[in-house]
Protein backbone atom coordinates (compact mmCIF):
# COMPACT_ATOMS: atom_id res chain seq x y z
CA UNK A 1 0.00 0.00 0.00
CA UNK A 2 2.99 2.11 0.59
CA UNK A 3 3.81 1.71 -2.89
CA UNK A 4 0.50 3.27 -4.15
CA UNK A 5 0.97 6.28 -1.62
CA UNK A 6 4.49 7.33 -2.96
CA UNK A 7 3.10 7.00 -6.56
CA UNK A 8 0.13 9.20 -5.99
CA UNK A 9 2.38 11.82 -4.39
CA UNK A 10 5.03 11.71 -7.27
CA UNK A 11 2.24 11.78 -9.78
CA UNK A 12 0.44 15.01 -7.27
CA UNK A 13 3.82 16.32 -7.18
CA UNK A 14 4.18 16.76 -10.80
CA UNK A 15 0.62 17.94 -11.33
CA UNK A 16 0.69 20.71 -8.65
CA UNK A 17 3.97 21.86 -10.38
CA UNK A 18 2.67 21.86 -13.72
CA UNK A 19 -0.80 23.48 -13.41
CA UNK A 20 -1.17 24.90 -10.01
CA UNK A 21 -3.31 24.15 -7.23
CA UNK A 22 -6.22 25.34 -8.83
CA UNK A 23 -6.37 23.75 -11.96
CA UNK A 24 -4.88 20.51 -11.14
CA UNK A 25 -6.95 17.86 -11.31
CA UNK A 26 -7.34 14.77 -8.95
CA UNK A 27 -8.77 12.87 -12.24
CA UNK A 28 -5.31 13.16 -13.69
CA UNK A 29 -3.69 12.20 -11.20
CA UNK A 30 -6.10 8.82 -10.29
CA UNK A 31 -5.78 8.19 -14.12
CA UNK A 32 -1.74 8.33 -14.53
CA UNK A 33 -0.90 7.32 -10.96
CA UNK A 34 -3.15 4.27 -11.72
CA UNK A 35 -5.40 4.36 -9.13
CA UNK A 36 -9.14 5.15 -8.02
CA UNK A 37 -10.23 8.77 -6.87
CA UNK A 38 -11.34 6.89 -3.89
CA UNK A 39 -8.22 5.82 -2.80
CA UNK A 40 -6.54 8.95 -3.28
CA UNK A 41 -9.45 10.62 -0.81
CA UNK A 42 -8.17 7.32 1.09
CA UNK A 43 -4.95 8.85 1.74
CA UNK A 44 -5.32 11.82 2.15
CA UNK A 45 -8.59 12.93 2.80
CA UNK A 46 -9.04 15.77 0.29
CA UNK A 47 -7.01 17.87 -2.40
CA UNK A 48 -6.16 20.72 0.01
CA UNK A 49 -4.55 17.48 2.08
CA UNK A 50 -3.17 15.96 -1.02
CA UNK A 51 -1.32 19.11 -2.16
CA UNK A 52 0.26 19.93 1.83
CA UNK A 53 1.69 16.27 1.47
CA UNK A 54 3.08 16.55 -1.87
CA UNK A 55 4.71 19.72 -0.29
CA UNK A 56 6.02 17.96 2.40
CA UNK A 57 7.17 15.02 0.80
CA UNK A 58 9.14 17.42 -2.49
CA UNK A 59 10.92 18.74 1.11
CA UNK A 60 11.48 15.36 2.73
CA UNK A 61 12.98 13.98 -0.44
CA UNK A 62 15.40 16.90 -0.76
CA UNK A 63 16.33 16.87 2.88
CA UNK A 64 17.14 13.64 2.94
CA UNK A 65 19.21 13.81 -0.22
CA UNK A 66 21.38 16.76 1.28
CA UNK A 67 22.92 16.39 4.24
CA UNK A 68 23.13 20.14 7.20
CA UNK A 69 27.03 19.46 6.64
CA UNK A 70 26.54 19.34 2.60
CA UNK A 71 24.40 22.87 3.17
CA UNK A 72 26.46 25.34 1.16
CA UNK A 73 27.05 28.63 2.78
CA UNK A 74 26.56 31.01 0.07
CA UNK A 75 24.21 30.61 -2.94
CA UNK A 76 21.84 28.17 -1.36
CA UNK A 77 20.59 26.66 -4.77
CA UNK A 78 24.09 27.18 -6.41
CA UNK A 79 26.25 25.46 -3.49
CA UNK A 80 27.22 21.76 -3.58
CA UNK A 81 23.54 20.45 -4.53
CA UNK A 82 23.25 17.88 -7.50
CA UNK A 83 21.41 18.67 -10.69
CA UNK A 84 18.57 16.55 -9.10
CA UNK A 85 18.28 18.66 -6.15
CA UNK A 86 18.13 21.69 -7.78
CA UNK A 87 15.04 20.33 -9.64
CA UNK A 88 12.86 19.65 -6.26
CA UNK A 89 14.12 22.40 -5.13
CA UNK A 90 12.61 23.89 -8.19
CA UNK A 91 9.27 21.68 -7.72
CA UNK A 92 9.11 23.26 -4.11
CA UNK A 93 9.03 26.35 -5.41
CA UNK A 94 6.35 25.99 -7.70
CA UNK A 95 4.02 23.98 -5.52
CA UNK A 96 4.29 26.82 -2.39
CA UNK A 97 3.49 29.90 -4.53
CA UNK A 98 1.48 28.42 -7.53
CA UNK A 99 -2.08 29.33 -7.47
Amino acid sequence: MEDKRAKILDVAVEEFASHGYKAASTNRICEVAGVSKGLIFHYFGSKEKLYTAAVTYSVDLVMEEVSMDDMPRGNFVEGRFGRRSRNWLLVIGILLFSS
